[in-house]
Formats: C-alpha cells, sequence, structure tokens
C-alpha cells in the first residue's frame, strides 16, 4: 500500500470546464484509485475530484442538487470513447421534468450548471424550460450503451469555508447505475397523413430502466426518451420510409390509402449483449380528391362558373372528381341554384336553376371513399344568367376588310359582341361556347348584293375563351359593288338560347356596314 501526489504544471483554465485527465495503469483493476485536487485562484475555490475507472459497465448516475443559498451544482459529463456519443440528462422535481441529449465529440467534457440552465430558460428536447423559482430537485443522466462515458456532479457551495478562510470549495458526487433499454414506442402512437404526402415526423421513444446489470434488459423503471440507440424504421400497408430510416426520427410517405403501421426497432448493445426493443404506431393515409373545373370556366376570383341558357345555349360546366389513388367512390352534391347531372360518376356537370346573387354565393362538394377512408373537397361556384348583349363598336371601316367569293368580290365588316351577366355592374361572361345565333331579312336590296348568310336561314356561332362571338357581314356582287351601294337587313339575335331585343338594323355601304344598337336586353 502507498500512496504518491504528483504536482502538475501550471496548466490554463478553462472558463467553461471542459479539461479533462486520464490516469492509465497497468494494475490489476481496483488496485489503483485516483483523485485528483485543483485550486484556482483566491477566491475561486477548491475542486477535489474521485477518479472513475473506465471499465466500469455503468452508463449512468444521478443525485440530488440544491441551489438555495446562492449555491450552484454543474453537472460534468465526459465522453471517453473514440466516437461522437449522446449524453442524456434528465432534471426533475416532482412534476417538473426536462430532459435534454448533449453530445459530445470523443475526449470532450461538458459543464453544465442547472443554475444558468434555469437563469436562462434553456429550452429542452419538448421546448420546455425549468421554472424559475425552482432551488432543489434531483439530476440524472445516462448514454445509449455502457462503458460510453462518465459523469458526476459538483454541488458549489459559495458560503463554505472548507479549505481556509479565503478559499470557498466545492463537492463532487457521483451515484452510478446500469441503465438498460427495456421497452419502446413510437410517438405519436397515431398519424394521420394523405396519399403522395409525407406525415409528420415520428419519434423513437426508448423506455429505460434501473437494471442489476447491463446485459439484463429489465428493471425497475427509470424514464423515458433518450438518443444515441441503433434505430431501424419500416412501414407496412399503403406507405413507405421517406428519407433516413437509421435516425431516431422518421417521416412516412403516403402510397395509397388505408390502415397501416410504422415500427422502429431500438437497439443497445454491451460486449455481444443486445437489448432489442420493438415499437409500433398506427397510421391512416387518407386519400386526397380535388375539383376540376372545365377548362375556361373560372373566374378571375377562382369562382367556378355556370351559365344559364335557353334551346340551343350553353346549360352546363363540367366537374372532374380527381381522386388518389384511383377507383374509389365519389358521391358529389351541390348548393343552392345548383345541380348535379352524374352525381356518382367522377366526371360529371353541374347546371344552374337560377342566376347568383353576388360571385362564389354558391357551391358544389365531392366525398372521395377509397380503402373505407374518405376525403373531401368544395368549390365556390357563380350561377351567371345573360342578361344584356353589347358590342363595343356599330361597324364601320375600322373593322372592315375586303372580302371575295369566287367572282364575287365585296368586304367584310366584324361586329364583335358579349353577354353580360345579371350584376350590378353588369359584367362580361368571359366563358367559350356561348351561343349567338342571327335570322336576317333583307329589306332594301337594289342592286342585288349577295349577303351571308341568306334571308331565314339560322346562323350559330360561338364565343371564344374571352366570351367574345364575332358576326361577319358579307356583301358582294359579280364584278364588287357598284357605286352608289346601298342595302339594309333586319337581324333578329339569340344569345345563349334567349332572344334578346330590339333587332339590329344593318346598313351596307358601298365600303362597310354598320348595325343601329350597341346594347340589347332580354
Amino acid at each position: 500500500m502507498s500512496a504518491q501526489t504528483v504536482k502538475l504544471p501550471l496548466l490554463a483554465g478553462d472558463p467553461g470546464l471542459r479539461n479533462s485527465f486520464i490516469v492509465q495503469s497497468d494494475a490489476a483493476p481496483g488496485a489503483l484509485i485516483m483523485s485528483l485536487a485543483a485550486v484556482g485562484a483566491p477566491g475561486f475555490g477548491l475542486v477535489r475530484q474521485i477518479g472513475k475507472d473506465q471499465q466500469t459497465r455503468d452508463n449512468g448516475g444521478g443525485h440530488p442538487w440544491d441551489l438555495g443559498g446562492g449555491k450552484d451544482a454543474v453537472l460534468l459529463l465526459f465522453n471517453h470513447s473514440t466516437v461522437p456519443k449522446y449524453f442524456n440528462v434528465k432534471i426533475g422535481n416532482g412534476g417538473v421534468l426536462w430532459w435534454r441529449p448533449y453530445l459530445l465529440n470523443p475526449m470532450e467534457t461538458a459543464a453544465i450548471s442547472i443554475r444558468d440552465l434555469i437563469a436562462s430558460q434553456v429550452k429542452d428536447q419538448d421546448g420546455a424550460a425549468l421554472p424559475q423559482n425552482l432551488e432543489q430537485g434531483e439530476i440524472g443522466w445516462f448514454t445509449a450503451n455502457p462503458a460510453e462515458g462518465k459523469g458526476r456532479l459538483m454541488q458549489i457551495d459559495s458560503e463554505s469555508r472548507t479549505v481556509t478562510a479565503s478559499i470557498r470549495g466545492a463537492r463532487n458526487f457521483s451515484c452510478s447505475f446500469a441503465y438498460v433499454l427495456c421497452g419502446a414506442s413510437v410517438s405519436p402512437a397515431s398519424v394521420t397523413f394523405n396519399d403522395g404526402a409525407t406525415s409528420s415526423p415520428l419519434q423513437a421513444v426508448p423506455a429505460v430502466c434501473m437494471s442489476v446489470s447491463p446485459s439484463i434488459c429489465s428493471g425497475q423503471s427509470s424514464s423515458y426518451n433518450g438518443l444515441g440507440y441503433t434505430y431501424d424504421w419500416t412501414a407496412g400497408g399503403p406507405a413507405e420510409v421517406y428519407g433516413p430510416s437509421t435516425e431516431s426520427t422518421a417521416t412516412l410517405l403516403g402510397a395509397g390509402s388505408g390502415i397501416g403501421y410504422a415500427d422502429v426497432a431500438i437497439t443497445a448493445q454491451d460486449n455481444g449483449y443486445t437489448c432489442c426493443q420493438d415499437g409500433t404506431g398506427s397510421l391512416n393515409v387518407k386519400p386526397t380528391v380535388g375539383i376540376q373545373v372545365q377548362n375556361g370556366f373560372v373566374s378571375i376570383a377562382g369562382n367556378g362558373l355556370v351559365v344559364m341558357g335557353g334551346p340551343g345555349g350553353l346549360t352546363s360546366t363540367a366537374i372532374t372528381a380527381q381522386g388518389n389513388p384511383g377507383g374509389g367512390s365519389v358521391t358529389w352534391s351541390a348548393g343552392p341554384r345548383l345541380v348535379i347531372s352524374g352525381v356518382n360518376s367522377a366526371n360529371a356537370s353541374v347546371s344552374g336553376t337560377a342566376p347568383s346573387a353576388s360571385g362564389g354565393d354558391t357551391w358544389v362538394s365531392v366525398s372521395y371513399i377509397s380503402n373505407q377512408l374518405s376525403a373531401s373537397a368544395s368549390a365556390r361556384f357563380t350561377v351567371e344568367n345573360p342578361t344584356t348583349l353589347q358590342t363595343p363598336s356599330l361597324g364601320g371601316i375600322a373593322t372592315t376588310i375586303p372580302y371575295t367569293a369566287g367572282n364575287d368580290s365585296g368586304y367584310e365588316t366584324t361586329i364583335t359582341y358579349y353577354l353580360y351577366d345579371q350584376m350590378s355592374p353588369a359584367n362580361i361572361i368571359p366563358v367559350p361556347g356561348l351561343t349567338l345565333t342571327e335570322v336576317l331579312s333583307t329589306t332594301s336590296n337594289p342592286f342585288g348584293a349577295i349577303f351571308t348568310p341568306p334571308d331565314g336561314v339560322p346562323r350559330t356561332i360561338t364565343s371564344n375563351s374571352s366570351g367574345a362571338m364575332w358576326d361577319q357581314l358579307t356583301a358582294v356582287a359579280s364584278g364588287g359593288l357598284p357605286n352608289g351601294f346601298k342595302a339594309s337587313r333586319t337581324q333578329n339575335l339569340t344569345g345563349n338560347g334567349y332572344p334578346f331585343s330590339p333587332a339590329q338594323q344593318q346598313t351596307y355601304t358601298l365600303t362597310f356596314a354598320t348595325v343601329s344598337n350597341l346594347s340589347m336586353h332580354r
């Protein structure tokens, strides 16, 4: 039995307490005991620490702490392994539990002041902070696997006089335990997300027990949560793991619809002994559905448009349920002033029964069911009622071009018409497929010109995507129109199946044609 004191040379201090000493010996286990005493400048204090055995299989520890009377409690953690390791720290008192993993690099020491954690309101892994009036409690730490690190609590009492009257002292404590992985779960226990979308993150939650041996995967329940284990995520049913599958968290990707599960295998290892626990959560992958409104039948405000019409007019708008995954069942429903044709078909149509009082004041919705899970979507609609037929120009030379038909020549004057709705102020109905039907009768044609269309033969034109309808007035004669040419015709117009009045009076001259009315009404 012998003892020896080794005085180290003057060393630069580290305010972060990140320095560590390693003493190695070829003596038998337990034959060498080492302690370290450090004294700083006057007023700093004395720190004495008993050495820890690197080969000890315990992987955690804990001790009460006290901040009363200006005291501080500092947890010292040391990673003596060759790879980065997580140290899981938990601080509690009654109903208060604060936990946070600290990742330490090889040969790194971390000093965690409980007083600083409280004063700075440091958030834990769940976003919680320790109460500011907390002065006592217990602190614990552990690593996932045995023999990966060491820790101890240093209790600093600024009022003590443990060495001399001018030097404050610090006491250190170290109660070691063997913490083992004794269970696992997934948080949240159930998750719901859409086909083709990703879930919220799932967290692997280890159950930790205090055991008599690191190789026995059971014991007295201690706590939940912690990092540093080995993880393997899998998914069953209509989902797959999206991204890494070997981290403590995982995200799932919907690949269909229905019910399935997410499983994580959490593993801790020690000298050939393995503790592996499975945690399982349920998942519900919902189908998705959207409503596709017929191209060109959506207003600038984003509302679907349905146009009322008479015989031969546009009276419905196509709607399509776009469900994922495919093959589900469809049920349509409609709000006031609307009726749906094909309520159980993915491809349906909607018609108006009465005009809207304002834009988007009614709706259509669809319910989509796939593998007993449902999704729904809705879209606002406006029922447009053609009320006036207007043209911005009465014609004339500005809208006229030369026109030839075989041996006949003359001109073609274009009149552009728009249907306006019932709103105040009225708006152009901006959809394709609106109809404008004209029937003409010639009232005067002393020079025998040829017109298109001929008298009494209805001609129907349709609108473009802006709602514009172009009526071409043509007048030709063999060898061209003679000097002094004049003619007139009466034009009766039907807009989207509704007759409008008064009738247009068309006047033809040698070089162009004109009409009599800028606006007509139903």
